[in-house]
């Protein structure tokens, strides 16, 4: 009998309390917004393999694609073509809202380039002198 009393003791002091304690937690965990966001997630997507690069260069003449003029103070883009510093950013500088802030060859959004609706002009920071 004492070994009995021993045994509901040791339940009663710290496995009930314990058994309790899980329960209570997954009752939290299965009615809180936390877990549903986190079932919601799925973090088994494929993740999309990069675009190919062709092996061709994409830019290999020494002209400048806006002025056609060979290039004599080197500038870059995010898109990795070269143009004359002055002709890329009078080209950027002077677009319209709309159209302004992207590349004049791929037509891809430039991140360097804001609109200021203010001064109704174009922020651009997103060309880098090369020197060569």
């Amino acid at each position: 009998m004492d070994r009995f009393r021993e045994v509901f003791s040791q339940l009663s002091t710290t496995i009930f309390p314990l058994a309790i304690f899980i329960l209570k937690f997954l009752e939290w965990w299965n009615s809180s917004e936390f877990a549903s966001k986190l079932t919601n997630q799925r973090f088994d997507k494929e993740i999309p393999s990069p675009p190919k690069r062709s092996d061709k260069p994409i830019q290999n003449s020494d002209k400048c694609p806006i002025c056609h003029e060979i290039i004599t103070n080197h500038a870059v883009i995010e898109t990795g073509y070269v143009f004359c510093y002055p002709c890329i950013t009078r080209y950027l500088t002077d677009s319209d809202a709309k159209h302004g802030g992207r590349c004049p060859i791929t037509g891809q959004r430039l991140l360097g380039c804001r609109y200021d609706y203010a001064g109704k002009q174009w922020k651009v920071d997103g060309i880098r002198r090369l020197i060569i």
